[in-house]
């Protein structure tokens, strides 16, 4: 039976899709996006963050909207031959495309600090699909993801490898990048490209991670889900001040060859080394606490470790910071 919900979701999805197809024509015809209620549109939508992972944003929105739009269309004219991996996928779609969607508003508000009016409606958009969908779900999702708790668990899993090693690559780049105390164009794509990767990465991992909380206190204990969530915040907080803030201002500090750095450029030299240290730090920590959770069975000791190992983040990261600043 076709609910009032799925109906809403169903109007929202085509809206959504028509909206990043129009603002998709507008680029690739060199016409002028007129923008309501006095915002900079033209700002926005042709910016260096109208991409993630190499592909257009307007791409993605039509890419996700027709997923929802083709797929509520099928539950609701043929229910019975919707497998639970279905359902479950639909959900973790719109928890996606809603995060995807504070991701980029975030982007507008405190990166570009320009509004686009269309950007805002279609993240309206996602933020209606979500919760109509997280409310037509309510009582069946637990049974949903113990019918693919395995799934889960290896989607979990593999978000923290690729968490791990993505974030291991961009650590790596970062620190020789910003060594010379200058980020230039190429060096910064480069960064952006292995830092959507790790963005990808989180957003699976906490995914994932509160689908099977769920289920606790079967798969997960309580205080050891808090501290995961705490510790991807952490790494949320110094992911996006690092890449939104901090390299951005190497980028604008391109001074003669030789000449020494100024004060200014070697607080952001030390704070690149300390955020980075960090985020490094705390992925090995998620990764590693996964893996002896059963064996320690302690969340004071978890989290006494974790603090531990991010104490010596900034210390160590502070100690590389000198010895990479005397080579130069």
């Amino acid at each position: 039976m076709v609910s009032i919900l799925h109906i809403l979701i169903v109007l929202a999805g085509i809206s959504g899709f028509f909206l990043a197809y129009y603002i998709h024509h507008k680029k690739v015809t060199n016409t002028r996006l007129v923008c309501p209620v006095g915002a900079n549109c033209e700002a926005v939508v042709h910016s260096e963050y109208s991409s993630f992972l190499g592909v257009s944003l307007e791409y993605w929105g039509m890419l996700y909207y027709a997923s929802i739009v083709f797929s509520y269309i099928w539950i609701g004219l043929l229910p019975e031959t919707v497998p639970s991996l279905v359902y479950l996928g639909i959900i973790a779609l719109t928890v996606s495309g809603f995060i995807f969607s504070l991701y980029l508003t975030s982007i507008q508000a405190f990166v570009i600090r320009q509004w686009c009016t269309w950007c805002l409606t279609s993240a309206g958009l996602s933020t209606l699909i979500f919760f109509c969908t997280i409310a037509g779900s309510m009582e069946g999702i637990g049974s949903l993801i113990t019918d693919n708790l395995m799934l889960l668990s290896s989607i979990h899993a593999l978000s923290l490898a690729l968490g791990v090693g993505a974030i291991t690559v961009n650590v790596i780049f970062l620190f020789k990048f910003v060594s010379d105390y200058v980020v230039t164009i190429g060096e910064y794509e480069t960064l952006k490209t292995v830092n959507n990767i790790v963005w990808v990465a989180l957003g699976l991992f906490v995914i994932t991670g509160v689908g099977l909380h769920i289920l606790t206190p079967i798969i997960e204990y309580e205080g050891f889900f808090l501290l995961k969530m705490t510790t991807a915040l952490l790494i949320t907080i110094t992911l996006w001040f690092t890449q939104f803030v901090i390299v951005p201002q190497f980028m604008q500090a391109i001074t003669t060859d030789g000449e020494p750095p100024s004060s200014v450029r070697s607080q952001l030299h030390q704070r690149v080394f300390i955020t980075g240290s960090v985020s490094l730090v705390a992925w090995y920590a998620l990764f590693g606490a996964n893996l002896f959770i059963q064996a320690v069975q302690s969340v004071t000791i978890l989290s006494i470790v974790f603090l531990v190992l991010l104490a010596g983040s900034v210390t160590g990261g502070l100690a590389l910071e000198q010895v990479v600043a005397h080579r130069k």
